[in-house]
Order: structure tokens, then sequence, then C-alpha cells
């Protein structure tokens, strides 16, 4: 039996971080933000693509431990 997805949690004001782990969406990484860090999953359907250590990321909420964030910058490694 599949465990139930937990509820997501929009934050009201975005967190900015920075990339610790590579992500290959769709797959997770890690982000370091408020000193800490954190798994980041990329948030929303988006084709293919390479965040990369460094890249500045938008923390737009959580579901569970998991960070979710999107590109701050416009410009992304298609693949």
């Amino acid at each position: 039996m599949n465990k139930p997805l937990r509820p997501i949690e929009w934050f009201t004001t975005p967190i900015e971080g920075i990339l610790e782990k590579p992500i290959v969406a769709p797959r997770p990484g890690r982000v370091k933000a408020l000193g800490s860090i954190w798994n980041a999953q990329v948030h929303a359907a988006q084709p293919r693509f390479v965040l990369t250590v460094g890249d500045r990321v938008r923390i737009v909420g959580r579901q569970g431990i998991t960070l979710l964030i999107v590109p701050l910058d416009e410009v992304l490694q298609q693949i």
C-alpha cells in the first residue's frame, strides 16, 4: 500500500536559498536556507532541466520535510 502524500504548506513570503546538491528535475536535491541544509524538490511540472550547485532558488513551500523550490534565475539548462 502506498503512503499518502503529505499536504503542501505554502509560505506567505518566499525564502531565498542556494543549491547545495544539483537537481535534475524531477529528481530532488538539497538547498541551503536559514543556516541549514534541506531536501528540496522543484515545484510545478516543467520540462526536464538541471539546477547546479550555487544556483539561487526561491523556496515557496514545503511538503513534509522537503522544501518546494522554483528557480530564482530564469536561466535553466535544458536537457
